[in-house]
């Protein structure tokens, strides 16, 4: 799943109150950096309106890779990105205004930095080995990066000051790492680690609780966080099933949810109303829905793209952007979420692995609705 930023400033002290060595340089003020200096408010990236960020990875060569912008309203590419960019880039954060991507590339070892505006790569940020995940913090501050690592390498978060685009800190969360959550109050995170979910004070960069997954020969991999930051949903891909965790006590709540398909389910997202967990399941094709008020899966599923990666929901969870990184030209599904059905598959690019979406003004759009041509 991919995050978008929930605030656009940051102060020096309310850096300090949140994270040990990776405070921000004073100069950081989320993505408002530079026009502000002057005085002046920093245009707009894009028209008011609603976007998807998508990563095309070009899975499995990994070389022909890019960032397209689409307008939601009307699902046509508004700006491309094809140059600067690592291999296999696979995740995607953005600043609340649209105006700053973050994407990982999971084959060199670095995150680019985009500017909307100029649609260019200005910076590539070195880090940990195979990263797989970014996740800004609420103020657009810090960026955390899952570095996976190897066999050879334990893998880690890598904290990026985003006023300077250097790493600042690296946080031990267990052996190969691959999802994170961040807690809407910014104090802690939550990971997914050695078959094993981890919460992590940013304060102090410790761990602070555990919860092992009970099927030992279990692998989870995917992750997701309600929007109040009480309950964590791990998926268990070996064993096709969902981990519910309430993240108060550290304590699973209830049985495994057995999702539906063949198996191999993999990342996840709850919608912002928080009723609904879209799972991947990538030997099916398909998208598992779970009700979270009664924790139980529906007994369907939902057929996207080949190979499904990740979900992104817009902000009414009226519909679910699923990239699917083996099937082009048409990897991008949307997803009515009141009827279960794909109301159209979109192209843009090849090998859609990670989509973000972001309102870029007040009151754009119809959040309501996602009219088809």
């Amino acid at each position: 799943m991919a995050f978008v930023s929930a605030a656009p400033v940051c102060s020096a002290a309310a850096a300090s109150d949140l994270v040990r060595s990776a405070r921000p340089s004073p100069s950081c003020s989320g993505d408002l950096r530079g026009p502000e200096l002057t005085g002046q408010a920093a245009p707009p990236p894009l028209p008011q309106g609603e976007y998807a960020f998508v990563v095309n990875s070009d899975n499995p060569q990994g070389t022909d890779s890019s960032l397209v912008i689409l307008d939601r309203r009307t699902d046509t590419v508004v700006k491309t990105v094809s140059k600067g960019l690592g291999r296999l880039p696979n995740a995607i954060a953005v600043q609340r205004s649209g105006a700053t991507s973050y994407i990982a590339n999971f084959a060199d070892a670095s995150v680019s930095v985009v500017d909307t505006r100029t649609a260019a790569v200005t910076a590539t940020v070195p880090v940990g080995e195979q990263p797989a995940q970014v996740a800004l913090s609420a103020d657009g501050c810090r960026a955390y990066v899952v570095n996976t690592g190897d066999i050879s390498t334990a893998g880690g978060v890598s904290v990026i000051d985003t006023a300077t685009n250097r790493v600042t800190d690296t946080l031990t969360v267990g052996f190969n790492p691959l999802r994170i959550e961040l807690a809407p109050d910014g104090r802690s995170a939550y990971a997914v680690t050695d078959n094993t979910l981890v919460r992590i004070d940013l304060r102090t960069g410790q761990t602070v609780g555990t919860v092992r997954n009970p099927n030992t020969g279990g692998l989870l991999v995917g992750l997701a966080l309600t929007p109040d930051g009480t309950r964590a949903y791990a998926v268990d891909s070996a064993a096709g099933r969902v981990l519910a965790v309430d993240t108060r006590t550290m304590t699973l709540t209830g049985g495994p949810i057995d999702l539906p398909g063949i198996g191999l389910a993999g990342n996840a997202a709850v919608s912002p109303d928080g009723r609904l967990l879209y799972v991947t399941e990538s030997a099916s094709n398909d998208v598992a829905v779970v009700d979270t008020a009664t924790a139980t899966a529906r007994p369907g599923t939902i057929t996207v793209g080949r190979n499904p990666t990740n979900v992104a929901f817009t902000p009414d969870s009226g519909h679910a952007y699923v990239t699917s990184s083996l099937d082009d030209p048409k990897g991008l599904s949307v997803v009515n979420t009141a009827t279960s059905k794909v109301e159209a598959r979109l192209n843009t690019g090849s090998g859609p692995f990670d989509v973000a979406l972001v309102t870029v003004g007040e009151g754009s759009g119809s959040r309501g609705e996602h009219p088809r041509p």
